[in-house]
């Protein structure tokens, strides 16, 4: 269907314009694949960006009654509400460029993983969830510049999906602010699966099941229903 749109928009044009301005075959064939490769790069980013929505939905959505069987799930490092300060959100470009692997990196130190220490006195490996939010973003990130090619555009449709990338890197550096903003902090347990793969391997941390202090959404979406800057049914 698409490729029938452009072959009649293309006749109508030369019909309008006259035979001077007419396309050649070479052109026309040109005109389409090039739109294919938009629209197939295009599917690309709507996946990329239908993970990162799922991966916001668990983290903001999940409710925070939710337990799990872990081993002292939903402790904390320290009480994050005594830690709290003004940060004025902007961009930053290192965080927004293909090539920065290392500053992503570098925000998830000793890869985010913590030895707490217990009454008998072993230690325990913990993931924090912030980090544990930061991880998954940065996987998502990575994914989506896979996705693109390198070819600069040479027309209108390139053009836009140009600007949908700059769109989008300015969405993952924003929901980096956010998450890092927001500091949970709460203690990840590894997941109680038995048996193990080998010997003294160690269970994944998925962070599923554990609790979490969080914001009261429906209170949020209450308010906003209530107060929105535009009625509900539009």
């Amino acid at each position: 269907m698409p490729s029938t749109m452009v072959w009649t928009k293309l006749e109508s044009q030369n019909e309008h314009w006259g035979a001077e301005d007419e396309y050649t075959e070479e052109q026309l064939l040109d005109s389409k694949a090039r739109l294919q490769r938009s629209l197939k790069r295009a599917r690309r980013w709507m996946l990329v960006l239908g993970l990162l929505s799922f991966v916001l939905a668990a983290v903001l959505l999940a409710p925070s009654w939710i337990r799990g069987r872990r081993w002292d799930d939903g402790k904390r490092i320290f009480d994050a509400s005594a830690a709290r300060k003004e940060v004025v959100f902007d961009e930053e470009p290192m965080y927004m460029a293909q090539n920065s692997d290392a500053a992503w990196e570098a925000l998830t130190p000793s890869h985010g993983l913590v030895n707490i220490p217990s009454a008998n006195g072993t230690r325990t490996v913990y993931g924090v969830s912030m980090y544990h939010q930061l991880h998954c973003l940065n996987n998502i990130r990575k994914f989506f510049w896979t996705t693109q090619v390198e070819d600069k555009p040479t027309d209108d449709v390139h053009s836009a999906h140009v600007a949908d990338i700059v769109h989008i890197v300015h969405c993952f550096d924003y929901i980096r602010q956010g998450i890092m903003c927001a500091g949970d902090t709460t203690l990840e347990s590894p997941a109680r699966r038995v048996p193990l793969a080998a010997e003294n391997a160690r269970s994944p941390i998925d962070g599923s099941g554990i609790s979490h202090s969080c914001a009261d959404y429906g209170a949020i979406e209450a308010y906003m229903q209530t107060h929105g800057a535009y009625p509900k049914e539009l």
